[in-house]
Formats: structure tokens, sequence, C-alpha cells
């Protein structure tokens, strides 16, 4: 009977075609809160796959979860063909055994697991330790979890349960924190920092030589209050729905005006001594 049901969870599975009878198979159960975008169960060659887009929060997790026979080789290029989504978890028994991740021997498909994770965006997570026991006291690492360079910052705990599993495959645990993102809202405005422009024009001012010709003199000095603006403006991000004030055309005009009224007066100033 292949009629499974756990509370509170929904349930993809795959039965194992060999003998179905004798059972065997992969299975996994999703809580039901979490959305099932899209799901695949389906036979690769040998391998068993269960491949399911998930949403949880506002995010979007794939998770692959496979078992690969021992004569089985993993393939490499189908499994990278599937990994679409940055999120990516892929986990099972995958019976790869490279010392490099603290297996006691090696076999092709570990060397296949280390092409895996050398030539692309996944990698091994968790500790070294062994997940298979054989009756003889033969101990050696078979299961992995493996997740994406943006999924891996996010594992908060990583375990294997030595008890209550009635196989001598272990369970291997990982917990990922895939809290929900609140949107930032937010707006972007300009804001210029009105002393140090003050001080900065004051300065120039201070050694500013008035051209003979107004038309001139309005020019540079308009270019001038345009430059000083510009040098002491920085992009600041306000949350939406706050007021910025513009209140830089206002400064630009006031101290405009300011400046042109002060250098009219000192030619004017000029032109009476020099007559």
């Amino acid at each position: 009977n292949h009629d499974y049901a756990c509370t509170g969870y929904k349930l993809l599975s795959l039965v194992r075609k060999e003998n179905p009878e004798a059972g065997g198979g992969i299975l996994i159960l999703i809580k039901e809160d979490i959305k099932i975008l899209k799901s695949k169960c389906y036979f690769h060659q040998e391998m068993e796959i269960i491949d399911a887009k998930l949403e949880i929060g506002n995010q979007t997790v794939q998770l692959i979860y496979t078992y690969n026979p021992p004569h089985q080789l993993i393939d490499v290029a189908h499994l990278c063909s599937i990994s679409r989504h940055r999120n990516v978890i892929i986990a099972g028994e995958l019976n790869a055994r490279s010392p490099k991740f603290g297996c006691c021997g090696e076999n092709d498909n570990g060397k296949a697991l280390v092409d895996l994770v050398s030539g692309n965006d996944v990698d091994v997570i968790g500790s070294k330790t062994k997940t298979f026991r054989g009756n003889d006291g033969y101990e050696e690492r078979l299961d992995y979890i493996l997740a994406s360079a943006p999924l891996r910052p996010k594992l908060t705990k990583f375990r294997i349960v030595n008890s209550g599993v009635n196989s001598d495959h272990l369970a291997v645990l990982a917990d990922f924190s895939l809290q929900r993102q609140s949107v930032k809202q937010e707006t972007v405005s300009k804001v210029t920092n009105w002393t140090e422009f003050s001080d900065n024009l004051e300065a120039w001012a201070r050694t500013y030589e008035p051209e003979p010709d107004i038309d001139q003199c309005y020019e540079t000095v308009t270019g001038k209050i345009r430059s000083v603006i510009e040098e002491n403006t920085k992009a600041v991000t306000h949350p939406l729905g706050k007021q910025v004030l513009p209140r830089e055309t206002r400064e630009k005009i006031r101290i405009r005006n300011g400046l042109l009224k002060a250098k009219r007066k000192t030619r004017s100033t000029s032109f009476d001594l020099q007559t």
C-alpha cells in the first residue's frame, strides 16, 4: 500500500520500479503552509529524483531529493541541468565516497560529486560524520546535503541523528533560516550639506576677481555655485511615503542672488572711486 499520509504535511513520493511490492523508493514531507509551485517525481537512468520548487515566505527554493544506487554513476550533467534556481538544495543517498568529504575510501561516484561541487555553485554542507553503519562495523559517509552559495550562509544547524532511526543509514538534518524577507519600499533623493557648501563657496568668493563683463560674471558665479553644490551633495534613501523637502532649488536662487548683489555693489563702488 503506497497511500501514505502525515497530518500537517503534503507528500511527494516515488516508488521504486524494480520491485514495487517489496517497497523502496523516495519520499519527502512538505509542511502544509509551504506552497509547492512545481514538482516532478521521476527516474533518470536508475536515479530516483524528486524535484520540487517551493515558495517559503516570499522566497523560492528548489529542493532536489535523490537516491543514486551504488552501481549507478551520478549523472552530473543532469543534476546541473535541473538545478536552475539560485536557491538550490540537493539531498539524498548518493553513495559517493571521496576523502574530500571525509570518506574512508573513494569511488567513481565520489569523483563525480567532486566534479559537481568544483564546477558549479553548490557545495557539500555539514560535518564529515559517517552516515552509514553496517552490521560488520563498517562506517562510511554516503548521504549528503548540498546547497547553493546564497543558501549556505543561512544554514543554522547541521546534525547527524545517531539513534531512533530504523535503518543502517543515519538521518542527516540541516536547518536553514528562510524567514520572510521584507520588500524595502524606499525612494532616493539628493541631499546637500549646506554648511560645507557655504564654507567652500565663501572661501572661493574671497579670492574671486569679478570679470569686467557683468554677463560673464553671472556665468562664472552661477557655474561655481552649481559645481560646489554637486561636490557637497550625496544620494540618500528614504522610506517610501516620507516627504523630503526640495530645498536645493530655493537655496541655489537665494545664494546666487546674494552673491550677484554683493558683486554688483562692489563693482559700483570701484567705478565711483575711479571717477
